[in-house]
């Protein structure tokens, strides 16, 4: 099924949605309304959002599989532009365009791999909930949001080269460098990490802080700051 560039989907209709094997491409518009199912779940589906596609998702539902293997390449837009809750992408998610999350919560339980933009609105999360997530050259987080760990367990390959990477809670291993700033206000910290001259690890938050094993090398600024941990 293709989506023409003046095409439109839309899920409207809260009864499940279910897309079973081939493949789903979008030049157009797809859109998961506020009147629209908390899941879709994909049967074996390879879901292709091509330049200039929009997914417009304005509620809290979920990319969920539910037989076979199915992924999520996303060369257009992914936008949550509405609901309070959470979203997850539960498939295999490539990004090569631009993820936008304007409100709510959007999570990826079993990670991705970007090489292209994630930009947070103020007062909107990005959670890396679990799974290794892939940074790839040209891959970069922006926003006033949250982006980062709230929970779960996450493996990052790739560097952190952002202002404002977050680790709160759960578990982050990282086997690259930190060339921006990964703030670490709480949860665990892990693997073979370098603070590259220019990068910051900031130990923010009163929370214990627990290093498991690896190394941690540093070349830049390790900040034990006054709200930190005794």
């Amino acid at each position: 099924l293709t989506v023409a560039a003046s095409g439109v989907l839309n899920f409207g209709g809260n009864n499940t949605k279910v897309f079973t094997g081939g493949s789903l491409t979008n030049f157009g518009l797809v859109v998961w309304p506020s009147t629209g199912p908390n899941l879709w779940y994909f049967n074996t589906t390879h879901f292709q959002n091509q330049p200039g596609g929009l997914v417009d998702l304005q509620m809290d539902g979920s990319f969920t599989p539910n037989s076979g293997s199915s992924d999520f390449l996303n060369a257009g837009t992914l936008r949550k532009s509405a609901g309070a809750g959470v979203s997850q992408v539960v498939v295999g998610f490539t990004n090569a365009g631009a993820v936008e999350v304007q409100s709510g919560t959007l999570q990826f339980p079993v990670g991705f791999a970007s090489s292209s933009g994630m930009n947070v609105a103020a007062g909107a999360v990005l959670d890396l909930l679990g799974g290794t997530f892939t940074l790839a050259p040209g891959h970069t987080f922006t926003g006033n949001g949250f982006y980062g760990v709230a929970g779960g367990n996450a493996f990052v390959n790739g560097p952190i080269i952002n202002t404002n990477f977050m680790l709160t809670a759960g578990s982050l291993t990282l086997s690259n460098q930190i060339a921006g700033v990964l703030r670490w206000v709480g949860g665990n910290l892990a693997g073979d990490v370098t603070v590259a001259a220019g990068g910051v690890l900031d130990f923010g938050g009163n929370n214990t802080k627990v290093f498991t094993g690896g190394s941690l090398t540093n070349h830049g600024l390790i900040v034990w700051p006054n709200t930190g941990p005794n």
